[in-house]
Formats: C-alpha cells, structure tokens, sequence
C-alpha cells in the first residue's frame, strides 16, 4: 500500500513539472514575437510586376504580399493604369493581394512610381505586341443615352485559325465607385462566316473566320440628377485555342451622358425605335367566324421583354364591345441578324368573332414610344375601322353570284380573243396571197376566199363583196379600188406594158387597204 501511494506522488510531481516548462515555454515564445526584428518583418511589403513584355490579349499581374494591406491598397490612385490596362480581376487573400489586368492596345507603355501607405508601386515599362492571330473591330455605343435605352456594344472579330473559339464576358467594373442604379448587360447571339482574304479585318494572306459578338446595355428607368453620366465597361472578348490557352480583349470604358426625359412623359414609356405592322381587316366579315387580327411589332434595339410589355398594352386598350366577342391572344418572338444587329420581333395574333351582323367598328390604337434617334416622342396611330357583318348564307349567296359573273366575263372575253386571233390570222394570210398574185383574177379569187371565211353566202360580183365589207366588217373599200379592179377584170387592155403599170398599182392600193381597214 505504501509502494502504491509512492508511485502515486511521484506522478503527480512529474505531471507539475511538464506544466511548468510548457509555460516557460509559451512565454518565451511571446517575448520572441514582441522583438524588434519580428516587427520589421511584419512592416515588410513585397510588390511584384510580370511579366513586362506580353502580347496583347495576355495578362500582367500584379502581386502584392503583407499583411494588413487593404487600407492602403484601397487608397492606389489607378487612372494611370487605366489608361492603357483593365483591371479584370482582384483577388485579397490573407496576407497577399493579386491584380489581374488586360492591355487595351499594343504599344509601349510607362508607369511611374506611386506610394500609398506601406505598398509602394514601382516605375515600370510594360511592352505589348500586336496579336497577328486575332483582329477586332470595336463598334462602341453612342455617348448620349436615355433611361431605360437599350444599345450595343458589338465587336467584329476575325480569327486567323478557324479551329480557335471566340466568346463574350460581361463587362465587369472592379474599382468604379457604387452608384444608386445599375445597368443591365445581356450577351447576344453570335453570327459567324467564313472569311477571305479581302475581310477587312484581315491584314494577312490567310483565310480565317469573322464572328460578331453583340452586348446590349439596358439603361436604368431613372437618374439621379447629381450623377447625369455613367461610365460603361466594355464586353470581354475571349479566344480560346485547341491547346485551352485563352486571350482577353477588351475596349476602352466609355463615359456617356445619360439625358433626363421630357418631363411630361411617364417613367414607364418605351424607349427605342419601333415598327408596327398590323394585317388588313377584310372590309366584309362574316358573323359567327372565328378570325385573327395579326400584329407585328419589330425594333432593332428593343428586347423582348420590351416588345411584350408593348404587345400587352396593345391588347389593354381594346374595349368592351357586345358585337365582338374577343379570345385569348398568343404571342411568337423571333430573332434575325440584320445588316446592322440584331432585330427582335413580336407576332401578336388577336383572334375574335362577330356575333352581330350590321356595321361593326374596330377600336383605335395607339402605341407611343420615345424614339432616341430624333429625341422626340412618336407613336404608331391606327384609327377605328368600320366593317360591314353579313350571315355567312348571304356572303356565300353573293360568292356565288359573283364567281357566276366573273365565269360569265372569262367566256366572253376569251371569245372577243378567239375571233380577234382569227381575224389577225386571216388577215395575214390574206396578205402573203395577195403579194404572190400575179393578175387580177388571182386577186379577186383571194378577196373571194377571205370574204367567204366570215360568210356563208357566196360572192359573185364585185358589188356584192362591196356590200358585204360595207355591212359585215365595217371596212368600205375605196372607190378607185373597186374601179380599178372592175377595169382589170372586164376591160379590154390596150398594151402589155401598160396592163403590168395598172396590175402593179392595183396590186399596192389592195395592199395598203387590207393593212390599214382589214
């Protein structure tokens, strides 16, 4: 028992002294990091720049290491380096900090030396080559805008090596300062083409591809009076090679104007261009049938939701009315690529039926919109219609009727041109005949041939033929014709020579009659 209460107390000592040399220890420790030399370290900032030549559409990055850096970082001056450099990406770690920037251009650039606090920027040189692999052809929107206006921003980017893959980013804006309002951007659609060696893009001898990448900026509905402008960051252009390497383009950030509205108008009004095309309405309804009145609202720089928003405005103005029985509407939106962007388009069928028959009036719509081109407000205004409404049995009675009238009209002028065709035939076979007759009988015997083609009766004498012209054909021979052929045929001739001088000149004067009168 007493061994037991030895090894016990022994222990227990041991137990007292391991506690004992653990806080010497810890001490000791704490009066290590209260030295001098450890709060130089602690004071220490490294700053480091690379890489100092780059190609564009690489990165540099700047790093900063210490601790208790935010303060100071928060207060870097950086309208120098935006000048020439987007700051893309920022990155505050515990004790280190990383700023990721993209050049905007090729070229030399200098930057000089900025202390803030502990950080202390270094001078530096920074050297961008030209990308002989990527072109870009910036377009930027206008710099004076209106609430609640949609613009683009479209780059045009030709890629000497199809197989590489150009995307967009959305614009991000890491050091301006938070305002009361936001501007929405929203990546569109890509259209992409082979390109030639004649692309405009293209300075090499190489075939590649042009794409167009589209951002629309959506302005916010309202302004606050002290902050009239807003600076809007460009998208990011992104390639990205087979080998995963990817090249950050960027244009240069934009300051517009944003001008207030005419006072008068109301926050809510549409802001953009616009055009309206409503189907014609049949100007005889029938009562009972079901029909559609087609809407088409398109506009290059207003968005879908927009178009919509118009679309239901449109069918909230329609009114009450008991002659019309009006049912639920569908709504189609299409997208195109145009000569200049984008262009959205709303197809708005109404359907609705007549139940009364009599004169029915479509409403009037109107649809106002503040265009930003001429900075005045327009609308698109469609008076009310009048329309007559018949039972479906009348209107089927009058198609009737009239597809009767219009079988009627088709005989008759087909048969006005079959009689037409066959006097023009006639008459030029009465022509060739007479131009191959070599004296009168011949002529006469041809007159007879054409005269018994319009007649049943048989013509002997010439004074019967000269009735039946005069009567039948409306066209009276000349006297001298009738003489002279009457002399060719019956009179004795004098002379040979003189007998071929009066068959010429009969044979012209039946000519020139049978052109002119036939």
């Amino acid at each position: 028992m007493v061994n037991t209460m030895l090894k016990t107390v022994r222990l227990s000592t041991l137990l007292l002294l391991l506690m004992v040399q653990a806080l010497s220890y810890s001490k000791a420790e704490e009066d290590a990091f209260n030295l001098p030399l450890f709060k130089s370290f602690q004071d220490t900032v490294y700053v480091s720049i690379q890489p100092k030549t780059i190609t564009l559409g690489e990165r540099i990055t700047l790093t900063i290491r210490g601790e208790s850096l935010q303060e100071d970082f928060e207060k870097i001056d950086w309208s120098s380096w935006q000048s020439h450099l987007k700051i893309e990406e920022i990155d505050i770690g515990f004790n280190r900090i990383k700023v990721r920037l993209y050049p905007f251009t090729h070229g030399q650039f200098h930057f000089t030396e900025q202390q803030v606090g502990r950080i202390k920027l270094p001078k530096f040189s920074l050297t961008v080559q030209s990308n002989p692999q990527v072109a870009i052809q910036w377009s930027r929107p206008p710099s004076n805008l209106y609430p609640q206006q949609n613009t683009a921003w479209k780059a045009r980017v030709w890629l000497q090596n199809p197989a590489n893959k150009a995307t967009m980013k959305p614009p991000t804006s890491m050091l301006e300062t938070p305002t009361p309002y936001q501007v929405r951007v929203s990546p569109l659609a890509m259209d992409t083409v082979a390109s030639s060696n004649s692309s405009p893009l293209s300075k090499q001898n190489n075939n590649g591809k042009t794409e167009t990448l589209i951002a629309r900026y959506t302005m916010p509905t309202t302004i606050p009076q002290d902050t009239p402008t807003i600076q809007l960051p460009s998208l990011a252009v992104v390639i990205k090679n087979p080998s995963n390497q990817k090249w950050y383009f960027f244009d240069r950030p934009l300051t517009a104007q944003i001008k207030p509205l005419p006072h008068f108008l109301p926050a809510t009004v549409t802001v953009g261009q616009l055009q309206v095309t409503p189907s014609p309405l049949t100007y005889l309804q029938e009562q009972g049938k079901l029909n559609y009145w087609v809407w088409q609202l398109s506009s290059q720089n207003l968005s879908a939701t927009q178009l919509k928003q118009l679309g239901r405005q449109l069918i909230e103005q329609i009114p009450y009315d008991p002659a019309i029985e009006w049912l639920s509407s569908s709504q189609k939106i299409t997208t195109q690529w145009t000569t200049s962007g984008l262009q959205n388009q709303i197809t708005l069928r109404l359907p609705y039926r007549i139940t009364q028959f009599g004169w029915t009036h479509f409403p009037a719509l109107n649809l106002p919109f503040f265009n930003p081109e001429s900075g005045k407000l327009e609308s698109f205004f469609l008076p009310a219609q009048p329309r007559l409404t018949l039972p479906s049995a009348i209107i089927w009675f009058g198609k009737g009727v009239v597809m009767l009238l219009s079988v009627m009209a088709l005989f008759l002028v087909g048969n006005w041109l079959k009689i037409r065709l066959k006097n023009f035939w006639l008459k030029q076979q009465l022509i060739q005949k007479i131009q191959h007759t070599h004296h009168a009988k011949e002529l006469w015997y041809a007159l007879q041939q054409w005269s018994q083609t319009h007649s049943n009766h048989k013509i002997q004498t010439l004074g019967e033929w000269q009735t039946w012209c005069q009567q039948t054909q409306s066209c009276n021979p000349p006297a001298t014709l009738i003489e002279q052929l009457n002399q060719q045929l019956y009179a004795q001739q004098t002379t040979e020579d003189n007998h071929k001088k009066q068959w010429k000149k009969l044979q012209k004067m039946t000519l020139t009659w049978v052109k002119q009168n036939v």
